[in-house]
């Protein structure tokens, strides 16, 4: 799904929510700025031109810690323990020296953006919403007024999973062929 951000009063902050999968490709027209990415979906998702991994979050996978699509900023993040676990449920030769300092550090930023950044982003009404597509599928979601020329769609060169999604799809390249990275 092309998300076209072609707001430049402010920096934008989206919040991307489905049941389905789905790899949300971000666009931005000269001048848009980009705050800020929540995805929150039960089956998994993806962003493509995302912005810093402090400034992402997921939330709400199938077979995830919080188990359930809800906004609000009550996700919780994953414990290295809990990472550990599922790395040796695919590959139990794995040996977590390399990841674990990492991944606690991770955990640690993840309570902090959960407890304190994402609480913040909630209580201003959204200014789209986007629900229905009247039988039809969305082609693509923008977030802006229509721009006057229209602008070059920038080629995907960086590509967000969370760490907890590979259990889902088996392995981290499974996910990247499911949304046709390969």
């Amino acid at each position: 799904m092309d998300v076209l951000v072609t707001e430049t009063k402010a920096p934008v902050f989206l919040v991307l929510t489905s049941y389905d999968p789905i790899l949300w490709n971000v666009q931005l027209a000269p001048g848009a700025e980009i705050d800020g990415i929540l995805v929150s979906a039960y089956e998994g998702g993806a962003i493509a031109n995302g912005v810093s991994e402090k400034r992402t979050g997921f939330m709400g996978f199938d077979r995830a810690p919080n188990r359930s699509c809800r906004l609000k900023g009550r996700g919780k993040p994953v414990p290295s323990s809990v990472r550990i676990a599922g790395a040796k449920d695919l590959n139990p030769e794995f040996a977590p020296t390399l990841y674990k300092a990492r991944w606690d550090q991770d955990y640690q930023d993840g309570r902090k953006y959960f407890a304190v950044d994402l609480a913040r982003k909630f209580g201003k009404d959204p200014d789209w919403i986007l629900t229905d597509s009247k039988g039809e599928s969305f082609q693509a979601v923008l977030v802006g007024p229509v721009p006057n020329t229209p602008f070059k769609q920038q080629p995907i060169t960086k590509l967000q999973i969370p760490s907890y999604v590979a259990p889902y799809w088996g392995t981290r390249k499974a996910a990247f062929k499911y949304f046709k990275m390969d």
